[in-house]
């Protein structure tokens, strides 16, 4: 599962970069990968997960920020680890 992630233009600079980080690397497993795209934007690459298990992540992550962020998520297919 592939994700982005980013607060809204409103809300950007009310959350400092680090507490998103800090958050969501302390919900996600070790083998996930966190990538900072630009400031408080993100990629996510959620490995062997479905997509009700990214929705109770999301839930858990939003529960424990401070303000609101926005987020996608896509599955990826027929791709090995080392391609992505």
């Amino acid at each position: 599962m592939f994700g982005a992630i980013s607060p809204s233009d409103k809300t950007k600079f009310l959350i400092h970069p680090s507490i998103i980080e800090s958050v969501i690397l302390s919900n996600i497993r070790k083998n996930d990968i966190l990538m900072t795209y630009a400031p408080n934007k993100y990629f996510i690459l959620l490995k062997d997960i479905d997509i009700n298990d990214v929705n109770k992540l999301w839930a858990k992550i939003e529960l424990a920020l401070p303000q609101k962020l926005f987020a996608g998520f896509v599955t990826i297919t027929n791709q090995k680890s080392d391609e992505l």
